[in-house]
């Protein structure tokens, strides 16, 4: 029986190290680079761009860890997927916290102290990085290393985030930390929580998250 191809995208300052564990479970996994957004180019118009970029040619899995199972969800959308799996993330932007949506009406101002996190994620690391948890460590490198005007638009594209004009057409299955501050998992719909997690569950909780791909992978191939 064929594989389908599984593609995960990180979260909107980490790259493919994020899923470094699930890359060993899963050796078909893609984790694309990004591609470079137009100016004010919104998520779902990003999303048709990056499809004809990733696109593999076949009936694949798609999904994505925060911002990254934000566009899976409009990147699905324009491929033939079997199911989008988000990981600490939300199906629509009627599920972002409060705090977040009363910056859309200034959604480019707000985007811009955003785009100071790679360098402020540099300071940290030279300050008190030897102090931190491994997970934490390793999350802080891959901020180190992000592109700033890359998180500067997707802050914006996030805030600026359309609601889907129609129902989707495919299976979603999202696993979801009991403690995410930053999503709290009592705005969206999860299938599994995980006690005591936070938001960045491949780093965190790495098991629990290759388990949950496993349990959703195996249940569509046996044709639960």
């Amino acid at each position: 029986m064929d594989v389908a191809p599984l593609i995960l995208l990180p979260a909107m300052g980490a790259d493919a190290r994020l899923f470094a564990s699930q890359k060993l479970a899963f050796p078909e996994l893609i984790v694309p680079p990004w591609i470079a957004p137009e100016p004010r180019e919104l998520l779902r118009d990003y999303a048709a761009r990056f499809a004809a970029v990733i696109d593999p040619g076949q009936p694949c899995w798609i999904g994505g860890a925060s911002f990254g199972g934000m566009l899976a969800m409009e990147v699905a959308r324009h491929l033939n997927v079997r199911g989008c799996i988000l990981i600490g993330s939300i199906r629509g932007p009627g599920e972002l916290p409060r705090r977040f949506r009363i910056f859309r009406p200034g959604a480019g101002l707000a985007s811009w102290p955003v785009g100071l996190a790679p360098w402020m994620a540099r300071c940290n690391r030279a300050m008190v990085g030897r102090w931190l948890p491994l997970s934490t460590r390793e999350v802080l490198d891959q901020l180190c290393d992000a592109d700033a005007r890359f998180v500067r638009w997707a802050t914006w594209a996030v805030l600026s985030w359309k609601p889907l004009e129609q129902a989707v057409s495919f299976p979603v299955h999202q696993i979801h930390g009991a403690r995410d501050w930053i999503l709290p998992a009592s705005l969206t719909h999860p299938d599994e929580q995980v006690p005591g997690a936070g938001h960045l569950l491949p780093a965190t909780h790495a098991e629990q998250v290759t388990m949950f791909i496993e349990r959703v992978v195996g249940m569509q191939a046996e044709g639960i």
